[in-house]
């Protein structure tokens, strides 16, 4: 309620501003998510930007018989965004490049492990099966959860850029490094213009070998992000006197604001992102707010990226699984059965 109630009077304080509509949503359920798609798709016909920003650290039970932290934290964001997927790749995005999705990680993905993700996607009830798989009891995993939910949003962006990096993939020959594709049609020669068109297409008769450039496409990017240690309302679920007697005074002397706890989304959904010749190859960047010394191992840099100091982001280096492709394949894949079996109850 309290969330309906201040996205309400958002829409109504940025009115002046710009056309703002309020929908709900809760991640946590999955005929929510389905509902806000649907909504979406009557609205909208496509997507610019969306920050898959939702967390919870507090344990708790979804309607799903899901543990909240998992479906709040990853499996309602994975639903959400592969339901959008089709509106994303019509976007052209707020620098004219693509949509853009800002997965929120968090230092604690650095915790994080893939061997309990089956049991989190299982679920009260079939726990025991799962535990065998993971070679995890319950328990331990839902010690667990939170890490390896950040972790998963890690793997998110990194099999959503697979995904995005395919769409349109030319299948031609290379010249002068421009992309060319063969192209054979009987009927007369004719452009087809692109959808921005700075290029076109150009199909040549049959006896003839036409090599025109591909169209060039507004391709998505993911971006995986950490806010940093915030003063938030994620700390909701705290006892009352622990959080009075430690955690405000904590919040109040180390933590971030919300204001400057949104400056790694706001910069991964906004400017120029490093392509492959920045260092980091070809994942998705992973900004952290905080000055990070990335020469070093990430054990030495721990203590920057949990506590700063502030300087808005910087991209700092990830911990991921050895064939970080594979497992978040793995992890994409486990998320539809899972969601298959959500929508089947």
């Amino acid at each position: 309620k309290l969330a309906c109630d201040e996205g309400l009077a958002a829409e109504n304080n940025f009115a002046q501003f710009a056309t703002v509509h309020f929908m709900e949503l809760d991640l946590s359920i999955t005929r929510s998510v389905h509902s806000f798609v649907e909504s979406f798709a009557r609205k909208f016909d496509s997507l610019d930007v969306i920050v898959l920003n939702a967390g919870l650290n507090t344990a708790g039970t979804t309607p799903d018989k899901l543990d909240q932290r998992w479906q709040a934290n990853y499996l309602g964001h994975w639903l959400l965004a592969s339901k959008l997927l089709p509106l994303m790749s019509k976007s052209r995005g707020p620098r004219g490049d693509g949509c853009r999705v800002v997965c929120l990680s968090s230092v604690m993905h650095h915790f994080g492990s893939t061997e309990n993700f089956e049991v989190h996607c299982c679920g009260e009830g079939r726990r025991t099966f799962a535990s065998r798989l993971c070679k995890q009891d319950g328990a331990r995993a839902a010690a667990n959860v939170y890490k390896d939910s950040k972790l998963a949003m890690n793997l998110l962006a990194i099999e959503l850029q697979r995904r995005f990096d395919s769409l349109g993939k030319p299948a031609g020959i290379t010249l002068d490094g421009i992309v060319y594709e063969k192209v054979n049609d009987e009927s007369d020669g004719r452009e087809l213009a692109d959808e921005d068109e700075s290029t076109a297409f150009f199909v040549g008769r049959e006896s003839s070998l036409e090599l025109a450039p591909q169209r060039r496409l507004h391709r998505p990017r993911a971006v995986t992000v950490s806010p940093g240690a915030v003063a938030s309302d994620i700390w909701r679920g705290v006892p009352p006197l622990l959080r009075s007697l430690v955690f405000d005074p904590l919040m109040t002397l180390v933590f971030l604001n919300t204001d400057e706890g949104s400056h790694t989304s706001f910069h991964a959904a906004t400017t120029e992102l490093p392509g492959h010749e920045s260092g980091y190859g070809d994942l998705p960047p992973y900004y952290s707010p905080y000055w990070v010394p990335t020469w070093q191992s990430w054990s030495f840099s721990f203590p920057f990226e949990a506590l700063g100091p502030f300087i808005g982001a910087r991209l700092s280096p990830q911990t991921l699984p050895r064939d970080v492709r594979a497992a978040a394949l793995e992890l994409w894949e486990l998320s539809e059965r899972t969601a298959n079996r959500l929508e089947g109850q």
